[in-house]
């Protein structure tokens, strides 16, 4: 056979192979090439009507009643706060226009207060250890400088020795002496040793002192057998000058 002929015969099946893939409707993929057919667009359309035609169909919730202002909120009440108001205006007016003799009363009245403030105080630190020149609660008390640290805290500067505390404030009778004041012990007219006046009752006069033997205490000094004897004197340094 010749090269012409053998070549027409080929070309005769290929084009027969093309008219008859055609003809059947196969997609062009069985013939070595091409992509997938898509799924027509009728369908695609319909089912996505489908579908916004259920989500629109679907009822939505219905919207919270909102509450009314007049349920919301309580009721004003102007007419009884102007009446309080107006009440306690007078009442507070009358209450800050005092006589002269009230004000010295409220004055002794809040030295008193003062002074049991400082027992209460003072009181406090029982069990201090003593330490010779000792200020503070943190390293230990002597006699003049627990006198010092409790006054301070109530705005009273006293000298650092119990022989130069003996010259502050005022001296008051032993009979007499309150919460609060100082009194000094020594032998031979010599100041060695203060006390803060704990009180001062039927029983005695108690204080509150730094005692070398026993720290920080409280002890009625007029029944004690070592102290009653060197009782000297006593000062007040918590009343004005």
């Amino acid at each position: 056979m010749s090269r012409f002929l053998r070549s027409a015969l080929l070309v005769s099946g290929f084009a027969f192979s093309v008219a008859s893939c055609s003809t059947l409707n196969l997609p062009k993929a069985h013939l070595g090439g091409g992509t997938p057919v898509p799924r027509s667009s009728s369908s695609a359309s319909k089912t996505a009507s489908v579908k916004k035609e259920t989500r629109t169909a679907a009822p939505k919730p219905a919207a919270p009643v909102a509450r009314s202002s007049s349920a919301s909120k309580p009721a004003s009440k102007p007419a009884t706060t102007g009446t309080t108001a107006a009440a306690k205006k007078p009442t507070s007016s009358g209450t800050t226009a005092k006589s002269g003799s009230a004000k010295t009363a409220t004055k002794r009245a809040s030295l008193e207060e003062r002074r049991l403030d400082v027992v209460d105080y003072a009181e406090q630190f029982k069990g201090i250890v003593y330490k010779n020149a000792g200020k503070t609660p943190y390293t230990g008390f002597d006699c003049s400088g627990f006198t010092s640290y409790v006054m301070k805290g109530f705005g009273v500067e006293l000298s650092p020795s119990s022989n130069e505390q003996s010259q502050d404030g005022v001296e008051v009778d032993l009979e007499y002496v309150k919460p609060g004041d100082l009194i000094f012990f020594g032998t031979d007219d010599k100041v060695q040793h203060v006390a803060i006046v704990y009180k001062n009752d039927d029983e005695g006069i108690f204080c509150v002192h730094s005692t070398s033997s026993r720290g920080v205490i409280v002890e009625n000094v007029t029944e004690s057998s070592y102290w009653k004897p060197r009782i000297m004197f006593a000062r007040d340094v918590l009343s004005p000058r």
